[in-house]
């Protein structure tokens, strides 16, 4: 850390909540807000499987060809 920078605190909480499989198409983004909503503030970051998110993109492929 520079010498003349401010420290900052930075609150980290790991929160795990079920969900129903994510099928392409589906609105994923109002699904995690509706289930995070009593924790979100203003500015908050969510670490989301990037699996998940590919199939509720529909970026689907066959892995056993």
């Amino acid at each position: 850390m520079f010498r003349n920078s401010r420290s900052r605190r930075v609150c980290i909480k790991v929160l795990r909540r079920p969900f129903k499989y994510w099928f392409p198409g589906g609105n994923f983004v109002k699904e995690i807000v509706r289930n995070y909503k009593e924790y979100l503030d203003n500015g908050s970051i969510i670490a989301i499987s990037e699996k998940a998110v590919s199939i509720a993109l529909g970026n689907i492929y066959d892995e056993s060809t």
